[in-house]
């Protein structure tokens, strides 16, 4: 194998796919693998075995780097697992089998079996093996191991492999073999869920991708061949869309589904998907030009200042300073929902967005600390069954529940839309397009005004690609208080004399 060149950025992504311990234990790799559960790299479009890039960065025991694989040898592995990149756990020097397949098979350095009734039987290539619907398993090394220690593994394996799953659980199949929907969905969303557990994905990405998927296998049906599905049946199940969805929506879907189908091929069950021009997002001309109808049709969808102080009105504790954060600081349903005790010192709160991470700060208004006071005082004690982390919340609803919430069956419940929704007809101001995260939208264009755009963002905890916000710090306390003055200022005008 001739040398592999890699920049510092392939290299630090190479490392992070295993986690390196005891030259005496297997490094399990935990990034892309072939069909045989043998771990790879993409570079500069080919398949590279993960360990024998392992084999050429990592050095020996004695800090030596280690030889180079000749052309004629084979770099085989001798603890019996198919993706250990454990360089320690590799060997060379034995002839490539697929050149020498012949000479390697009649060695007559094979262990016999230890009884007749042993399943397994030594393979050449060092490893003890057994064929099952016509293909070949091995289950450990004869070398360095046991027969003992090969059975445990074939007998905790072998009802798996006759399922016609691999050592990790997937459907073992050819990649140009039939994949049924449901196979490629379900495996998806299981990985999906891993991604929840680790803290890689919300509960509520996850699941908005649990619904993309029963979408797809209602309209194509759970049986249906992936590898069938044409370019104009993308357009037509893009046609299926309901009329009732906006652009936003639409390409969200798109996304949604692609990203499905396109973890098939990254995971090798699928070649390359063609989607089509029918199978296109909404170009961002259409979806602002559909917004500046909408907004023509139906208003704006922000409130004036006199309407935020007719939702405050009558309004409960809790309405009342969900209502008065959500225009002081621009707080979202999430951001409320999760909003933590320890955020609120005084006049001010400090609190990282939940959506993006930003670190954020909002100077609050004296009737904002005034209600939001309140409404921890007045808050639900939580009981002994309920959990104990809830306690750090600002606001729980009456059945201590945060506001905005996910089940364990992946149901979103968002009890700060409802209930805003129903202050909306109690106080006639029910129009399409607003609700609860309007007030965002509010505190956005009215503090645009100042033309304080870096200060505004830092507030309300936008995300930003530009090098500017990278290299910048920290926004200053006094600019912040600037912000959110002018909106109190434009907020007090609104009230009724």
């Amino acid at each position: 194998m001739s040398e592999v060149h890699l920049s510092e950025k392939q290299i630090e992504r190479f490392y992070a796919k295993f986690t390196k311990g005891e030259s005496t234990k297997c490094w399990h790799w935990q990034g892309a693998k072939n069909r045989r559960g043998n771990g790879i790299v993409s570079l500069a479009g080919k398949q590279v075995p993960a360990h024998k890039i392992a084999w050429q960065l990592i050095p020996n025991d004695h800090g030596k780097k280690r030889p180079k694989i000749p052309t004629d040898k084979h770099l085989s592995k001798v603890c019996g697992s198919a993706d250990c990149v454990n360089p320690s756990h590799h060997e060379i020097g034995r002839p490539d089998p697929a050149k020498t397949a012949r000479k390697v098979v009649k060695s007559k350095d094979r262990p016999a079996k230890p009884y007749p009734e042993f399943p397994l039987t030594s393979h050449a290539c060092g490893q003890w093996c057994k064929r099952i619907k016509g293909r070949l398993f091995y289950f450990g090394s004869w070398k360095t191991g046991t027969y003992q220690d090969a059975l445990k593994r074939y007998e905790s394996e072998i009802h798996d492999i006759q399922a016609g799953r691999d050592r990790n659980g997937r459907i073992m199949r050819e990649i140009d073999d039939p994949l049924p929907l449901h196979d490629l969905v379900n495996q998806c969303l299981t990985e999906k869920l891993d991604d929840v557990e680790r803290g890689e994905l919300t509960r509520r990405s996850l699941h908005d991708y649990t619904a993309t998927g029963k979408r797809l296998v209602q309209v194509f049906g759970r049986a249906r061949d992936v590898t069938t599905i044409q370019p104009t049946d993308w357009s037509s199940y893009r046609k299926r869309f309901p009329k009732t969805w906006g652009p936003t929506t639409i390409n969200n879907e798109i996304r949604r589904t692609k990203v499905l189908v396109n973890w098939g091929v990254e995971n090798e069950l699928l070649r390359p998907m063609r989607y089509g021009t029918g199978f296109k997002p909404v170009r961002k001309s259409v979806k602002k030009k559909a917004a500046n109808m909408h907004r023509e049709q139906h208003g704006a969808k922000s409130f004036t200042a006199s309407e935020i102080h007719r939702l405050i009105d009558g309004a409960t504790v809790a309405m009342r300073a969900q209502i008065l954060l959500g225009s002081n600081c621009g707080f979202g349903n999430t951001d409320l929902s999760t909003l933590p005790k320890s955020a609120i010192n005084g006049e001010w709160a400090r609190y990282p967005r939940s959506k993006t991470g930003n670190s954020r700060a909002a100077w609050l208004w004296p009737e904002t600390v005034e209600a939001v006071q309140l409404a921890i005082d007045k808050r639900p004690e939580l009981r002994e069954q309920d959990d104990p982390t809830l306690d750090g919340l600002v606001f729980l609803t009456r059945y201590r529940h945060p506001y905005t919430r996910v089940t364990d069956k992946g149901k979103v419940i968002d009890s700060l839309s409802l209930t805003f929704g129903k202050r909306l007809d109690a106080c006639d101001l029910k129009q399409d397009g607003r609700n609860f995260y309007s007030l965002r939208r509010t505190f956005q264009t009215v503090a645009d005004e100042l033309e304080m755009g870096i200060t505004t963002k830092f507030i309300m905890g936008h995300a930003s690609d530009d090098m500017s916000a990278t290299y910048r710090q920290s926004v200053s306390d006094d600019n912040v208080r600037t912000v959110c003055q002018h909106v109190r200022s434009w907020y007090l005008k609104g009230r009724a004399k």
